[in-house]
């Protein structure tokens, strides 16, 4: 049970989205143009929760996916459309 809790503990990358969120959570009125930003951290919570699930307990359930390699290969995709949207609410002028 240690081993599982240390597991869970140290996956940092699942866990560093829930900083800006629970931020959002506190303040929820937040500008249009950080509507981007808002999907993104609650798609990557979720997306590197699964990708780590997979890749730590693919040897004891045989029934996840071998290998987390769509979702991270997904998650960058998102990252990368999420992010020009954000750039595209900004509405600067290009220089």
């Amino acid at each position: 049970m240690v081993n599982i809790l240390k597991l869970i503990v140290d996956w940092s990358e699942v866990w560093a989205p829930i900083i800006p969120l629970v931020v959002l959570f506190v303040k929820p009125k937040q500008p249009a143009f950080l509507k981007p930003v808002i999907i993104y951290l609650c798609l990557s919570f979720l997306m590197n929760l699964f990708g780590d699930i997979i890749g730590d307990f693919k040897m004891v359930y045989k029934w996840l996916p071998q290998s987390n390699n769509v979702l991270y290969n997904i998650h960058s995709i998102i990252r990368f459309a999420c992010f020009i949207y954000f750039f595209h609410l900004l509405k600067q002028p290009f220089y």
